[in-house]
This record gives C-alpha cells, structure tokens and sequence, in this order.
C-alpha cells in the first residue's frame, strides 16, 4: 500500500516538473526492487494469474525501458 501512494507522489513531481531529479533519484532506487519482486515472479503471474508468458515478457521489458529512462534523468547533470 505505501508503495502506490510513494509512486503517487512521485507521478505528481514529474507531471508538475518540479523535483524532478530527486524523485528519479528515488525511483532508480525503488524500481529495481519492484521489478523484480513483483514482475519477476513468473510462476505465480504464468501458473497462478494465467498471464501467458510473452505478455508477461513485454510488460518487463517495459518496466525496464522505463528504469532506464529514470536512471538517465537522475544522472543527468
């Protein structure tokens, strides 16, 4: 539950544009952690939640691409 509202807040710094780099200095730390906590348990999202396997491959790749976007703006100096 903390985490959505951390994400929440989080969202509203990058829509308003202010405190950008800290809150993606944030979420370069706290992303990697829910990736792979969350989206990858692949047997309970394949076996328990029956999501197929590629779909569950895309949304990965996504959280990824979006990590790596976050990683760049809280080095960019």
């Amino acid at each position: 539950q903390i985490l959505f509202v951390l994400y929440g807040v989080l969202a509203l710094s990058f829509l308003s544009g202010y405190y950008v780099r800290s809150t993606s200095q944030v979420l370069a730390v706290l992303l990697p952690f829910s990736l792979l906590l969350i989206d990858g348990n692949l047997g309970y999202w394949h076996n328990g939640r029956k999501v197929e396997f590629w779909n569950q491959m895309r949304l990965i790749g996504q959280n990824v691409g979006i990590f790596e976007a976050v990683v760049i703006l809280a080095t960019d100096g």
